[in-house]
């Protein structure tokens, strides 16, 4: 090949792969939250903390939990509970001004499903 033809596939292969690593950067910057929104919720201070409690503590039925929520939010009705994946004693509770309200307009928090 000539110098000036692999000059032309040098510059080529330069910006191509640049503009690939802006894409793949791109990727990693804005999945990583993603991947660690645990880690950045306990940063935050975000990540629910239960209380520490002997194994054999017994949790609330759902009517005690629906009161605990809506004491915590007073003025608000449950929309519905929700168990956490990763903390057996963990309920995400759902609570909104009427129960009929659009999601978007609802209050989301935890609760520990032995104490409220």
């Amino acid at each position: 090949m000539k110098s000036q033809t692999v000059r032309r596939w040098s510059i080529v292969h330069t910006w191509s792969s640049l503009i690939c690593t802006l894409f793949l950067l791109m990727l990693a910057v804005t999945g990583l939250p993603l991947i660690f929104h645990h880690e950045i919720d306990h940063l935050l201070g975000d990540a629910p903390h239960y209380k520490e409690m002997p194994a054999d503590t017994p949790r609330l039925d759902l009517e005690q939990l629906a009161r605990a929520a809506e004491a915590h939010r007073p003025g608000e009705v449950m929309q519905y509970f929700g168990w956490d994946d990763e903390d057996p004693n963990g309920v995400m509770a759902i609570t909104a001004a009427t129960a009929g309200t659009e999601p978007n307009s609802s209050h989301t928090f935890a609760l520990d499903a032995r104490t409220g």
